[in-house]
């Protein structure tokens, strides 16, 4: 139990860290590098408290398995192997397992070894047989209890990772509305095909009639033009790179969840298999559950992953489409505006 405090203090201790970084460093390289070492840590920890579930199981299996191998020597006068069973009891057991003796067998360990001693009861039979049943019943209640501790224990972290891949998939959503978007670029190339004809216009009156009063005219509508369309690819280049930083992030993020949530799945399905003969029905069942709702957010994730590359490939040919259509718009702009300096010189 030391070690789930540990574990706790150390992760809150991150997350407080996380939480007093700025807005931009939160959401920058410092809080995602964070934010790593918090689901890292959260993984580590998962492995560390399987192992520790699964020691204190096989001792106290191992236990069972001596107490066995003593009553079995157990013969007519089966006193000896009694007083040896319980002598190991005695010196073995823990204090849990003190009190699942006395509650069970409404006597202690003390109390029996020292009737046993003094022939107060001599059925050795029975009092193996109660003895036996006293610590299965105990491997059960603990190995039950190890299981529905760690479903309650993770119910929280599934809950909080669902809300993760979720708020993902919502990403993915709107980056993939700006992707089909059928109309992103229909203005824009509509605005860049008028302003060259304006700007064909433009430069065939400089060179007929240098002196036309309307070129002034005609030149503050090709930089009205040119304002309103270049603000119009800026919006597009600042809403399409946005989405391409959310769903970076979001690739990287769900690989970190994606190991923690796989890690998690396999540790709980080792310790359900480990447990398994000693469970019952209703802990096998939500046992079960737990691992196949953490291998499902694992294969969530991996889904974002992958969607999210996908979709930052696409959204940067969209961005390499903006800056060609500027790149378009500031030539048109800069012939005019050579043509125009030529008249004043």
């Amino acid at each position: 139990m030391a070690d789930q405090g540990e574990a706790s203090v150390d992760v809150s201790a991150l997350k407080g860290a996380l939480d007093t970084l700025p807005e931009e460093e939160k959401n920058g390289n410092k809080g995602k590098i964070i934010n790593y070492i918090v689901e890292l840590f959260q993984g580590g920890w998962t492995l560390r408290q399987a192992a520790k579930n699964i020691g204190d199981l096989s001792t106290l299996g191992r236990h069972l398995e001596k107490i066995e191998k003593i009553l079995d020597k157990l013969t007519e006068d089966g006193k000896k192997a009694i007083i040896e069973a319980l002598e190991f009891q005695k010196q073995n057991c823990t204090d849990a397992m003190r009190d699942h003796f006395y509650d069970t067998c409404s006597v202690s360990l003390d109390d029996l070894y020292d009737s046993v001693a003094a022939d107060r009861c001599s059925e050795h039979d029975k009092t193996k047989t109660m003895i036996l049943d006293t610590i299965r019943s105990f491997h059960r209640e603990e190995s039950n209890k190890v299981i529905t501790d760690m479903v309650k224990g993770s119910a929280a972290v599934a809950a909080f990772q669902a809300v993760k891949i979720y708020i993902a998939w919502k990403h993915i959503s709107e980056a993939n509305n700006v992707i089909k978007d059928p109309n992103k670029f229909t203005q824009i190339n509509k605005n860049i095909e008028r302003m060259e004809n304006m700007v064909t216009e433009f430069i065939d009156l400089c060179e007929r009639d240098s002196c036309d009063r309307k070129l002034d005219r005609k030149m503050v509508k090709i930089n009205t033009l040119f304002t309103s369309t270049l603000a119009k690819i800026s919006d597009l280049k600042v809403n399409i790179n946005g989405n391409i930083q959310r769903l970076d992030l979001l690739a990287d993020f769900s690989v970190v969840d994606g190991v923690v949530n796989s890690v998690t799945a396999a540790s709980q399905a080792y310790q359900v298999w480990h447990a398994w003969q000693n469970l019952t029905s209703f802990t096998k069942v939500i046992g079960v559950a737990s691992v196949v709702v953490f291998a499902g957010l694992a294969a969530g994730n991996a889904k974002i992953f992958f969607l999210s590359r996908e979709k930052i490939a696409e959204l940067r040919k969209d961005l390499n489409e903006a800056v060609r259509l500027q790149e378009a718009l500031q030539d048109l702009h800069d012939q005019a505006s050579g043509a125009f300096e030529s008249l004043e010189e």
